[in-house]
């Protein structure tokens, strides 16, 4: 069994590598968890906040992976490895819709979040239902709160796959597929 977060670091680093070969400096930062430290200086814990004003952010949770372009974030990727039961996809979501600002560990600027793509890569392990009760989460949540011109639901995926490396490399595409269309 692999340590916990280990495909998250190794989709970090892979996507690190790709912007790097192929984008200039000044296109798009990102930061990611879970990577090695040694060799990423970008492997730095990407925290969500809700912004109660300038001064007073309230943390809501920790991302996997944020994308940035001229300090706003583009992308926000959440990557469940091991567990991923309704209460932790539901957090996920709410998390990503109500935050407002991005710090990243050991540096003070705050990235905007303001309408980014968020995928959420979920590994399913035993229960092949997993993908189906975050699909239909997300329906669900769309029907109550609809478009209220905040949200786009078409920016919010939900990837899965029972093999972590085919995981990685769906949400790699995707993610890949988001920032070629922004350029």
């Amino acid at each position: 069994m692999k340590k916990n977060g280990c495909y998250t670091g190794k989709l970090g680093e892979l996507l690190t590598d790709y912007i790097k070969k192929n984008y200039s400096e000044s296109d798009y930062n990102i930061w990611f968890d879970h990577g090695d430290t040694s060799k990423y200086d970008n492997a730095k814990k990407p925290q969500l906040f809700l912004e109660k004003s300038e001064e007073e952010l309230y943390y809501l949770s920790q991302a996997d992976i944020v994308i940035a372009r001229n300090d706003k974030v583009e992308v926000i990727c959440e990557i469940e490895e091991s567990s991923a039961n309704p209460k932790l996809i539901l957090g996920d979501i709410a998390s990503f819709l109500l935050g407002e600002k991005i710090r990243i560990k050991d540096e003070s600027e705050s990235l905007k979040v303001d309408n980014p793509y968020f995928i959420l890569g979920i590994l399913k392990n035993k229960n092949s239902m997993v993908c189906r009760r975050a699909k239909e989460i997300k329906k669900r949540l769309e029907s109550i709160m609809g478009n209220k011109g905040f949200i786009n639901w078409n920016k919010i995926e939900i990837i899965c796959s029972d093999n972590g490396y085919d995981l990685i490399e769906l949400v790699k595409s995707k993610i890949i597929k988001i920032l070629d269309s922004h350029l």
